[in-house]
């Protein structure tokens, strides 16, 4: 090979999307399922590999939240949409996927967003009111803004309060700096995922609440009606 020739020979991993062990087996073999632990190493990136020890300490990292989501309404749109979600944000977070973990957080503050939206809207329209004669946007509308919009948006109709306001903003840039940047070092990923795992449950636990009464979870009032219109009596809901 010349000087002036560039060598392009690299080293690889090979088939890095393929879950081998899952491959049906030859014509004529009888089918074996592969052990549950292939199936956590296949999740886990191949140049870091899942072990025991790595997933438990990585869940007390970021199992450090200020304020936990410690009930949910049995919703089924709720749990599908906001309270899975976030569960699988945090096993991401242990089986080494950050990224996943700042993507999926992202998902669930603009759903969080529109919820909120969504609520109070629909109390705002049953009721007729208006506020100084301006115009509140429609739930169609809110739901083709931009996060940033719908952020300022419930800020301004004081949906949400500044520090609710602030994990949004967390969220969205955490998202926005691993979006854009190539270059961005990857080596505060995990702290970058932490912090967006704990606004995203803030964010979620404002959209749900968590008020305790006599040792029942008790919903705001505007969520019940709001569940209800969906199809959902407060009786479904657990005790």
């Amino acid at each position: 090979m010349s000087d002036s020739e560039i060598d392009r020979r690299f080293r690889a991993w090979i088939n890095p999307l393929q879950f081998v062990s899952s491959v049906k087996p030859m014509p004529g073999t009888a089918p074996e399922l592969p052990p549950a632990e292939s199936v956590l190493d296949f999740m886990s990136p191949l140049d870091d590999p899942i072990s025991v020890e790595k997933a438990v300490e990585r869940y007390r990292d970021i199992s450090k939240e200020k304020i936990r989501l410690f009930a949910a309404p049995a919703e089924a749109r709720i749990l599908r949409k906001l309270v899975w979600p976030l569960r699988h944000a945090k096993g991401s977070y242990m089986m080494g996927n950050w990224l996943g973990t700042i993507a999926t957080c992202d998902m669930v503050a603009e759903i969080a967003a529109i919820m909120l939206y969504d609520v109070w809207f629909t109390k705002r329209m049953e009721l007729g009111a208006k506020l100084s004669g301006k115009e509140a946007p429609s739930i169609p509308e809110f739901e083709r803004f931009s996060q940033e919009e719908r952020i300022r948006t419930l800020r301004d109709w004081e949906i949400i309060d500044d520090g609710v306001e602030i994990c949004f903003d967390l969220i969205r840039s955490k998202k926005k700096r691993y979006r854009q940047l190539w270059i961005h070092d990857g080596q505060t990923m995990p702290a970058d995922a932490v912090e967006a795992y704990h606004a995203a449950v803030v964010v979620v636990v404002r959209a749900i609440g968590q008020e305790t009464e006599k040792g029942k979870i008790v919903l705001p009032e505007d969520l019940v009606h709001y569940l209800a219109r969906s199809g959902m009596e407060p009786s479904d809901l657990p005790d």
